[in-house]
Protein backbone atom coordinates (compact mmCIF):
# COMPACT_ATOMS: atom_id res chain seq x y z
CA UNK A 1 0.00 0.00 0.00
CA UNK A 2 1.02 3.62 -0.43
CA UNK A 3 1.73 4.28 3.27
CA UNK A 4 4.33 1.52 3.23
CA UNK A 5 5.74 2.56 -0.13
CA UNK A 6 4.68 -0.68 -1.84
CA UNK A 7 7.41 -2.41 0.12
CA UNK A 8 6.46 -5.96 -0.80
CA UNK A 9 4.45 -6.54 2.36
CA UNK A 10 7.18 -6.07 4.94
CA UNK A 11 5.12 -3.64 7.04
CA UNK A 12 1.77 -5.33 6.43
CA UNK A 13 0.23 -7.64 9.03
CA UNK A 14 0.27 -11.35 8.26
CA UNK A 15 -2.82 -12.57 6.51
CA UNK A 16 -4.18 -15.92 5.46
CA UNK A 17 -5.78 -14.13 2.55
CA UNK A 18 -3.62 -14.22 -0.56
CA UNK A 19 -4.94 -13.26 -3.96
CA UNK A 20 -2.28 -13.62 -6.65
CA UNK A 21 -3.40 -12.61 -10.11
CA UNK A 22 -4.05 -15.14 -12.82
CA UNK A 23 -0.91 -15.91 -14.77
CA UNK A 24 2.57 -14.58 -14.29
CA UNK A 25 4.93 -12.03 -15.73
CA UNK A 26 8.51 -12.59 -16.63
CA UNK A 27 11.47 -10.31 -16.98
CA UNK A 28 14.68 -11.10 -18.81
CA UNK A 29 17.68 -9.55 -17.08
CA UNK A 30 21.17 -9.28 -18.50
CA UNK A 31 22.94 -10.76 -15.48
CA UNK A 32 23.98 -14.13 -14.12
CA UNK A 33 21.93 -16.23 -11.72
CA UNK A 34 24.73 -15.90 -9.18
CA UNK A 35 24.26 -12.12 -9.10
CA UNK A 36 20.48 -12.46 -8.60
CA UNK A 37 20.93 -13.29 -4.94
CA UNK A 38 18.43 -12.69 -2.13
CA UNK A 39 19.40 -9.06 -1.52
CA UNK A 40 19.19 -8.15 -5.22
CA UNK A 41 15.88 -10.05 -5.52
CA UNK A 42 14.37 -7.94 -2.73
CA UNK A 43 15.63 -4.72 -4.33
CA UNK A 44 14.24 -5.80 -7.70
CA UNK A 45 10.83 -6.64 -6.19
CA UNK A 46 10.75 -3.34 -4.32
CA UNK A 47 11.80 -1.28 -7.34
CA UNK A 48 9.12 -2.79 -9.56
CA UNK A 49 6.49 -2.52 -6.82
CA UNK A 50 7.28 1.17 -6.33
CA UNK A 51 7.27 1.94 -10.05
CA UNK A 52 4.05 0.04 -10.74
CA UNK A 53 2.33 0.85 -7.43
CA UNK A 54 1.36 -2.75 -6.86
CA UNK A 55 3.17 -5.58 -5.08
CA UNK A 56 5.27 -7.83 -7.30
CA UNK A 57 7.10 -10.87 -6.00
CA UNK A 58 9.33 -13.48 -7.57
CA UNK A 59 7.14 -16.49 -8.22
CA UNK A 60 7.97 -19.82 -6.57
CA UNK A 61 7.36 -23.31 -7.93
CA UNK A 62 5.45 -26.03 -6.10
CA UNK A 63 8.65 -26.97 -4.22
CA UNK A 64 9.15 -23.42 -2.94
CA UNK A 65 12.10 -22.61 -5.23
CA UNK A 66 12.30 -19.17 -6.81
CA UNK A 67 11.48 -19.34 -10.51
CA UNK A 68 14.72 -17.79 -11.79
CA UNK A 69 16.40 -19.66 -14.62
CA UNK A 70 19.11 -19.24 -17.26
CA UNK A 71 17.59 -17.57 -20.31
CA UNK A 72 17.85 -19.15 -23.75
CA UNK A 73 16.32 -16.87 -26.36
CA UNK A 74 15.99 -19.76 -28.83
CA UNK A 75 13.40 -21.39 -26.54
CA UNK A 76 11.05 -18.40 -26.63
CA UNK A 77 7.75 -18.90 -28.42
CA UNK A 78 6.65 -15.53 -29.77
CA UNK A 79 2.92 -16.31 -29.68
CA UNK A 80 3.01 -17.02 -25.94
CA UNK A 81 4.67 -13.80 -24.89
CA UNK A 82 4.11 -10.09 -25.05
CA UNK A 83 7.42 -8.30 -24.83
CA UNK A 84 8.98 -4.91 -25.18
CA UNK A 85 12.54 -3.72 -25.13
CA UNK A 86 13.47 -1.07 -22.58
CA UNK A 87 16.94 -0.05 -23.69
CA UNK A 88 20.57 -0.94 -23.45
CA UNK A 89 22.79 -2.16 -26.23
CA UNK A 90 22.14 -5.00 -28.61
CA UNK A 91 18.87 -3.91 -30.20
CA UNK A 92 16.74 -6.32 -28.20
CA UNK A 93 18.94 -9.38 -28.66
CA UNK A 94 20.47 -10.77 -25.50
CA UNK A 95 23.96 -12.17 -25.30
CA UNK A 96 23.39 -15.42 -23.45
CA UNK A 97 26.72 -17.23 -23.71
CA UNK A 98 28.01 -18.20 -20.27
CA UNK A 99 24.61 -17.77 -18.60
CA UNK A 100 24.70 -13.99 -19.02
CA UNK A 101 20.93 -13.58 -19.08
CA UNK A 102 18.26 -14.92 -16.75
CA UNK A 103 14.50 -15.12 -16.87
CA UNK A 104 12.65 -14.16 -13.68
CA UNK A 105 9.01 -15.16 -13.29
CA UNK A 106 6.95 -12.86 -11.09
CA UNK A 107 3.42 -12.63 -9.77
CA UNK A 108 1.26 -9.76 -8.61
CA UNK A 109 0.42 -10.13 -4.92
CA UNK A 110 -3.00 -8.60 -4.25
CA UNK A 111 -3.16 -9.66 -0.59
CA UNK A 112 -2.80 -6.05 0.64
CA UNK A 113 -4.15 -4.35 -2.46
CA UNK A 114 -6.30 -1.22 -2.18
CA UNK A 115 -5.69 0.54 -5.52
CA UNK A 116 -4.16 -0.76 -8.78
CA UNK A 117 -5.52 -4.24 -8.06
CA UNK A 118 -4.84 -6.09 -11.30
CA UNK A 119 -6.99 -9.17 -11.75
CA UNK A 120 -4.82 -10.61 -14.52
CA UNK A 121 -1.11 -10.38 -15.14
CA UNK A 122 -1.89 -9.40 -18.72
CA UNK A 123 -3.57 -6.22 -17.46
CA UNK A 124 -0.35 -5.20 -15.73
CA UNK A 125 1.69 -6.09 -18.83
CA UNK A 126 -0.59 -3.84 -20.91
CA UNK A 127 -0.15 -1.02 -18.38
CA UNK A 128 3.64 -1.41 -18.51
CA UNK A 129 3.65 -1.42 -22.33
CA UNK A 130 1.56 1.76 -22.42
CA UNK A 131 3.74 3.47 -19.83
CA UNK A 132 6.91 2.70 -21.78
CA UNK A 133 5.58 3.62 -25.21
Amino acid sequence: NAACGWDGGDCAPDTDHKKPTDGSLYFVLAMSIEKFHDQFRKLFERYLSLKLQTNLKVKHDENGHAMVYPFDQSEMVEEEAFSFYTGGSGGGTFYTEGNFAIIVYMEVDNSQCVVNCYQKSGDLANYMAAALS
